[in-house]
């Protein structure tokens, strides 16, 4: 048998060691078992796109060490055998030094200096986990099953051509033949929309720079002048590499002062002005104590409840909304008591919690307003920001509440704790849509228009050390927030941003970097190899039809 693997990534690699593995078992039972060939296509080496090792190393990873792996183990559920390894921690702690001398990188002892420097709960520059990809492949190319024969094509996937039986993978030095094709390309650049083509064709005739959706370790970011003003639309994980690379990556640096950062100035650091539609930074992932796969145990949104409600045709995407707002409430108040040293108290509450239909009455009678969770305001603070008179203060005194909650820990910290509980329910959100329990109009408002963004917003930030550098970048004038509705166009000679929501904000810049993750999208991927399969028919969008008759492409899948 032939396979073709697209993609070397972690879920390219994930998938081949789990081809081999499958192979080697079947291999041990039965040695007359037919020759496996596997080729494993990347135009870029082994790591992929993202992962890179030649990037900044200012560039984090957004899971800790100790969480991130690319075997598997007893915590794993799923059919065949296990093949197990280190984890990046392990694998940091046990077998960089090593490995990456032997990689002969001409900074081999700076990345070796990193590597020791990390612990099981820090967040590791993007490069080395690409490094540990590429030690992860040659382990397995060092330990193969007789009868498999592996080799990797660094070359970008053009076309699929089905042959009937199997398929020809074109590349643009050759074509090869497959029994069975896995695409595991993940993410990749989409073609510009109509407002980014308009800002690209501005500046190719106008003195300014626009830098459009891109990974950012791609960005040339030396066409920015030192202390002038630059536009950074979009304040999710994108916005943080560009601010790291903007600041630390010119030679500024940190320096801790009590719980906090002051950022010292280099004095070749442009005038960041960063804003979004929402007009607040991604909350921040809470220093992590728990263990690998560690999870809340739901206690609304289980599957018995879910799947009644499902197979009742009750499941609206708003009752589903209520049922994981009740989980984040009872997280909320157990860490709270906890922290208030109430311990006592958590097991009667929760008990209580669960019973009550109006959870409402027992928190007023257990907790004061003060403390009390305002989950609209968790969900929107932007909301009163805006009302404020001076939003960027209100933002910074936010951000460093959010700041010594985050750093109290996962189980110790209420509100960055309570809302992780939202991460720890995406299996339960995967059931739903496996089981259809959505209609597609609640498919499209809940799961595509609410759910999805605010997952986004409070669940999927970076880690707490880059919200501290964000605030003491704010407080030493090199950024600047600007409020919800960040709005930017081309006039004359330059940009102009001013905010939707206070268009009293006005601000001019050169240069504009759109700091907004490309996302999956099969509509207007530049993927040469998805848009061939949609032209042959070998992939279709996800077309769902609404109750008024419209239909709608879920086009990420």
């Amino acid at each position: 048998m032939k396979v073709s693997i697209i993609g070397a990534g972690p879920r390219g690699i994930a998938t081949l060691t789990r081809i081999v593995a499958w192979y080697e078992r079947e291999h041990e039972e039965n040695e007359a078992i037919a020759e496996l060939e596997v080729r494993l296509f990347d135009q870029f080496p082994i790591g992929g796109h993202i992962w890179r090792i030649d990037q900044p190393t200012e560039l984090i990873m957004n899971t800790p060490t100790a969480h991130t792996t690319l075997y598997t183990d007893e915590t794993v559920q799923m059919h065949g055998p296990l093949r197990t390894g280190p984890t990046l921690y392990e694998w940091l702690r046990d077998f960089a030094p090593d490995f990456i001398s032997e990689q002969g990188e001409p900074d081999a002892a700076d990345l070796i200096a990193v590597a020791r420097r990390l612990g099981p709960n820090d967040y590791a520059p993007r490069r080395l986990y690409g490094v540990y990809q590429r030690f992860v492949f040659k382990q397995l190319q060092q330990h193969l099953p007789a009868g498999v024969k592996l080799t990797f094509v660094q070359d970008l996937v053009q076309d699929l051509v089905p042959l009937n039986p199997g398929f020809r993978v074109v590349t643009s030095e050759g074509s090869f033949e497959a029994d069975n094709v896995i695409v595991a390309s993940g993410h990749f650049t989409n073609q510009a929309t109509i407002d980014q083509q308009e800002l690209i064709d501005f500046a190719a005739k106008s003195n300014v720079t626009y830098l459009p959706p891109m990974f950012p370790g791609d960005a040339d970011l030396s066409v920015i002048q030192p202390q002038e003003n630059v536009f950074v639309r979009g304040l999710g994980l994108s916005f943080y590499d560009y601010m790291a690379e903007l600041t630390i990556g010119r030679g500024g640096w940190f320096e801790p002062v009590g719980n906090k950062l002051h950022y010292h100035v280099s004095g070749s650091e442009p005038h960041i002005i960063a804003g979004s539609r929402r007009g607040f930074p991604y909350y921040p992932k809470p220093n992590n104590e728990k263990g690998y796969g560690e999870k809340i145990r739901p206690s609304f949104v289980t599957k018995e409840k879910l799947t009644q409600l499902g197979e009742a045709g009750e499941l609206t995407g708003n009752v589903l909304f209520g049922l994981m707002k009740r989980e984040i409430e009872l997280v909320y108040y157990s860490l709270l008591l906890h922290q208030k040293d109430r311990e006592a108290e958590i097991a009667d509450f929760r008990t209580q919690y669960q019973a009550t239909t109006d959870p409402a009455v027992l928190i007023d009678r257990l907790f004061d307003r003060a403390e009390q969770l305002d989950l609209d305001f968790v969900f929107n603070p932007e909301q009163r920001a805006l009302a404020s008179t001076n939003y960027q203060d209100f933002v910074v005194e936010f951000l460093q509440q959010l700041i010594k909650d985050a750093t109290a820990g996962n189980k110790h910290g209420p509100i960055t704790g309570a809302l992780e509980a939202f991460k720890d329910l995406r299996d339960q959100i995967r059931f739903v849509v496996e089981q259809g329990y959505l209609s597609n109009d609640e498919y499209l408002d809940f799961l595509i228009r609410k759910y999805t963004p605010l997952q986004n917003f409070i669940a999927t930030g970076p880690p707490v050390l880059r919200l501290k550098q964000l605030v003491a970048l704010i407080k030493v004038g090199i950024v600047e927030l600007v409020p919800a509705g960040m709005q930017v166009r081309p006039v004359n000679d330059h940009f102009e941003a001013i905010s939707k929501r206070k268009p009293q904000f006005q601000y001019e810049a050169r240069y504009l970097v759109d700091a907004r993750i490309p996302v999956n999208d099969n509509e207007v991927t530049a993927n040469p190899l998805i848009k061939k399969l949609l032209e042959r028919g070998l992939a279709s969008l996800d077309a769902r039809q609404l109750a008024d008759g419209t239909s709608f492409f879920d086009s990420g899948n």
